[in-house]
């Protein structure tokens, strides 16, 4: 390969991962700036009161993201190209036809990668809060402790899962596979972490946003990924948090807090079925968890995670990584 075919498959690459990542910029700014207008205008108007409440903020932020920001998105995207850039890479990604116990494994590795990273967000933000003295609270549980069931089902089990597959695995990889699917992989679960935009979140986002992007790289079928999304956003907002909700559990870590632990202990009499079944889930995501990490050790060990050779690899040091 000579110096001006180097330069130039490194300005192609540039230009492609310079849209994309404006593309989503621009995606959450939009959303931003929209939702900043119409709270502008509803103080304006003095009607804030429309926008009060948990369930009417989570509206408005998903009509700012899905319905302003995304079609904006999708026109800076379109036309950029997609696909392996070689048709017999196609036609091998199109061969690997997964069964239940593949899809089983993937979902426990999920569930492990998640955990592991929720731990780390949360150790991370602890210490955070330690040293700068305050106390921020983490956004996806006061979502699900003051929302409305229906809410947290049609926008976090549905339309998010939905929509997020489509913009970060679908939409993306198809435009960066042919750098090379190691790379499709990271940039989708790093901009996937990225975006939830907050510690909390983003370690466990960015794994599963790698597992997700790997699942649909070697079967190529985004509803794959799609019903993996919301599975596991149903069993955390909908499960565990209508559990939660049920017991109350916002008022007994209040009591516990305030070291009222007669309160604390007068809720969970009340309700010590949904404390017991919510002991039981804990458990068993736990057992889910762990399974999890060593079947992904056991895997990466026996080198069953692979990745195809880019057909357009960037000129560098590291263009191909067939294995980890």
């Amino acid at each position: 390969m000579d110096m001006d075919d180097r330069t130039q498959r490194r300005k192609e690459a540039g230009r492609i991962f310079s849209r994309m990542g404006l593309s989503y910029f621009l995606f959450l700014s939009a959303a931003l700036v929209f939702q900043i207008i119409i709270l502008m205008i509803a103080r304006w108007t003095d009607s804030r009161e429309l926008f009060v409440g948990e369930n009417r903020r989570i509206v408005l932020s998903m009509i700012s993201m899905y319905a302003v920001g995304f079609p904006l998105f999708w026109q800076l995207v379109k036309r950029l190209p997609t696909g392996y850039g070689d048709s017999a890479c196609e036609e091998e990604r199109e061969k690997e036809k997964w069964g239940f116990l593949q899809f089983f494994i993937c979902f426990l590795i999920s569930i492990g990668v998640m955990e592991a990273g929720n731990l780390i967000g949360n150790i991370l933000m602890s210490s955070l809060n330690k040293g700068m003295q305050t106390e921020q609270m983490n956004d996806v549980f006061t979502m699900i402790m003051e929302s409305n069931f229906l809410i947290i089902l049609l926008f976090a089990v549905v339309l998010g899962p939905v929509m997020e597959e489509i913009m970060f695995r679908k939409i993306l990889i198809d435009r960066t596979i042919r750098f090379g699917e190691v790379k499709a992989v990271i940039v989708s679960g790093v901009l996937f972490g990225l975006v939830h935009g907050n510690f909390y979140q983003f370690f466990y986002a960015c794994g599963l946003g790698m597992i997700f992007a790997y699942v649909y790289i070697r079967t190529g079928k985004i509803r794959y990924t799609i019903f993996m999304h919301m599975t596991i956003n149903g069993m955390s907002s909908i499960l565990a948090g209508g559990l939660m909700k049920n017991m109350e559990y916002a008022k007994f870590m209040e009591l516990m807090t305030a070291g009222d632990m007669a309160g604390a202990m007068g809720v969970l009499g009340s309700h010590w079925i949904s404390y017991m079944m919510l002991i039981l889930y804990s458990l068993g995501l736990i057992v889910m968890a762990f399974v999890g990490i060593i079947l992904l050790i056991c895997v990466c060990l026996q080198k069953k995670v692979h990745f195809l050779p880019p057909v357009q690899p960037i000129p560098g040091r590291f263009t191909y990584v067939p294995y980890f």
